[in-house]
């Protein structure tokens, strides 16, 4: 038979073979189907139970021991360097058993692919995952809280320092530890819907530790050494002892970075200092600075006179005295200090302190120091007594001042207002031609003094007024009265040198004493016969406590009168010498004031009171 009559015969045999395999699986299904009905397809396994060829019920039975038994076994759940458990019961687990069943019971009934689970399901067991539910802001919080407990930041090491026992512990380095929430959830939430894991690994990151063991024994070594004895820091014959307890106490390890990362070194917290060595620091170093001066000993000429007189410069020995610099202890300095000491194996160091230059010192002063007293002059008052007060409270501010070449002392300026609340008392001013108590009276005999000591040094006087009537214990026509902020005195510098203005007082007197380099080989004073006397009257008032007959004397009374001072200064240097100054004063009279008892009373009122400028006498 030729091949082209055989083709069909092949044909018919392929379509006949088929067609016999395809009834075959028919039946072969058929059959399945009816051997399976009702009853759930072998090889189905649910948390290790086989479902496999059980009805629903007989399912339902089996399977929901094992789910409760896996709602309850704890999750093993491994974590960087420890294990953690997680209770299932804590997240909200739920095992739906009725669910998971019928899932079970679907398997390999519908579709294609149902037709060959169901030739397959003699030959291989299938796990179905259970249904079930988790609490998702249960199990987040679970791993936040497990997270806060495992999450570190990278360490250098640490020291435990007991100073009591003098011993140190070291504590090893390590590194960081981060954990993924999200990740974390995801895997948790799989494993516990999984029966068949008992386990799962948290989601972490971890990183080498930044240092090396070696590196913190160091430490420990340089710490255990410093317990041995305590710590001295000295400066200036003083001495701090830093105990071994405070000491021990005091250190802790800190993390500094370096090229590779960063390293443990010793650290002292200098407000944990100050708080427990600051004022036994700070009482032992701490000292007052003082600037360089001029000691120019006792006063060494005396002149009192109200006359007519001459002054020449005394040559004088005045000796710089050094400045005195401030020390501050400062707690930052010593806690970096000490770190140093222990670091070193050292016990003993001069103290790191503040240490503040005053701006006069004694190579400033040096080239300007005085070579002559100048002037000078002496005044007297009574003793005791709030005026006697004032009086040597504006010298002590006055004293030591020094006026640059060209430059102008201004008592009012140096001394700013004399008020009570500064100290001043209530002492005799002029008012209206009156003494009356005002703060800071009686400070005038102090702008007196001033005034004839620069009268005799030569020196411009570039302010000054005369009382307006004449005080027996001044000068007539060199005398001069204070009164805050219109009446001053002030005297300029014209020398090539600087001016050391020197106070001294007594219970009974006042000097004032200018020092420099003399320009005045000598100078005059010339005070002229007083002339145009004018007589004082008399105030008489009523006063109630003044016994009948008899008067009390408030102001006694002085006539007036004018006065010529005149000066002249002779140059050291051959040369004209410069013209004669000339001050002419008009002294008014002085009223005398008298209260009598009512009785006593004149009958005419006494003329009115002459009226004047107020001035601290």
């Amino acid at each position: 038979m030729s091949p082209v009559s055989r083709v069909p015969s092949a044909v018919a045999v392929a379509a006949g073979t088929l067609a016999a395999a395809t009834l075959t699986l028919a039946v072969v299904l058929v059959g399945l189907t009816a051997a399976q009905a009702g009853r759930i397809l072998p090889g189905t396994v649910v948390a290790g139970v086989d479902l496999g060829g059980r009805t629903v019920e007989e399912a339902t039975d089996r399977l929901a021991p094992a789910l409760a038994t896996a709602a309850r076994t704890p999750l093993a759940v491994s974590a960087p360097g420890r294990r953690v458990r997680l209770d299932p019961e804590d997240v909200g687990l739920r095992f739906d058993v009725d669910a998971t069943v019928r899932v079970a019971a679907e398997r390999g009934r519908g579709g294609v692919g149902g037709l060959l689970e169901r030739l397959a399901a003699p030959f291989v067991d299938v796990a179905l995952t259970p249904v079930g539910t988790v609490d998702p802001s249960a199990l987040t919080a679970w791993v936040e809280d497990t997270a806060a407990a495992l999450e570190r930041d990278p360490s250098v090491g640490d020291l435990r320092i007991d100073p009591a026992a003098r011993s140190v512990t070291v504590v090893g380095p390590h590194g960081a530890v981060r954990v993924d929430t999200a990740r974390s959830v995801t895997r948790l939430r799989a494993a516990l819907l999984d029966p068949a894991r008992d386990r799962a690994v948290l989601a972490a990151t971890t990183s080498p530790p930044p240092s090396t063991f070696a590196a913190i024994e160091r430490l420990a070594d340089r710490v255990a050494d410093a317990l041995r004895a305590p710590r001295v820091l000295h400066h200036d014959g003083r001495r701090l002892i830093v105990p071994t307890d405070v000491l021990g106490d005091l250190l802790e390890v800190r993390a500094a970075p370096d090229g590779m990362g960063s390293h443990p070194v010793l650290h002292v917290d200098h407000e944990r200092l100050a708080a427990r060595l600051g004022v036994a620091a700070a009482r032992t170093f701490d000292r007052s600075p003082a600037p360089a001066r001029v000691d120019t000993g006792p006063p060494v000429a005396a002149l009192t006179s109200g006359g007519s007189t001459t002054f020449s410069p005394v040559r004088v020995d005045a000796r710089v005295v050094p400045e005195v610099t401030r020390t501050v202890w400062v707690a930052r300095r010593t806690a970096a200090q000490l770190v140093e000491l222990v670091m070193a194996g050292e016990r003993r160091a001069e103290a790191d302190l503040l240490v503040v230059t005053p701006a006069t010192t004694a190579d400033t002063l040096r080239p300007r120091r005085p070579t002559h007293l100048l002037g000078t002059f002496t005044t007297f008052h009574g003793a005791g007594g709030a005026r006697t007060d004032n009086i040597r409270r504006l010298a002590t501010v006055l004293d030591r001042s020094w006026v640059a070449p060209g430059a102008t002392l201004s008592v009012n300026r140096r001394s700013g207002p004399r008020t009570c609340a500064d100290g001043y008392l209530p002492a005799g001013t002029i008012v209206r031609g009156e003494l009356v108590d005002t703060c800071g009276g009686g400070v005038s005999q102090v702008g007196t003094t001033l005034l004839n000591a620069a009268f005799f040094a030569g020196v411009p006087l570039e302010a000054w007024q005369p009382h307006s009537f004449f005080i027996p214990r001044y000068p007539a026509g060199r005398e001069a009265t204070l009164f805050y902020p219109r009446l001053d005195v002030a005297i300029t510098n014209d020398t090539a040198g600087w001016l050391l203005l020197r106070t001294a007082t007594t219970p009974t007197s006042i000097t004032v004493e200018l020092f420099g380099r003399p320009r005045w080989a000598a100078v005059r004073a010339e005070q002229s016969e007083r002339s145009a006397p004018q007589p004082f009257d008399t105030l008489v008032r009523v006063a109630e406590d003044v016994p009948p007959g008899t008067e009390r004397v408030v102001q006694p009374g002085g006539d007036g009168f004018t006065v010529t001072v005149r000066r002249s200064r002779i140059p050291t240097a051959a040369g004209p010498a410069p013209p004669v100054e000339r001050w002419r004063t008009v002294y008014a009279p002085q009223r005398r004031i008298v209260e009598v008892n009512p009785a006593d009373a004149p009958a005419v009122d006494a003329p009115p009171a002459v009226a004047a400028a107020a001035s601290d006498g």
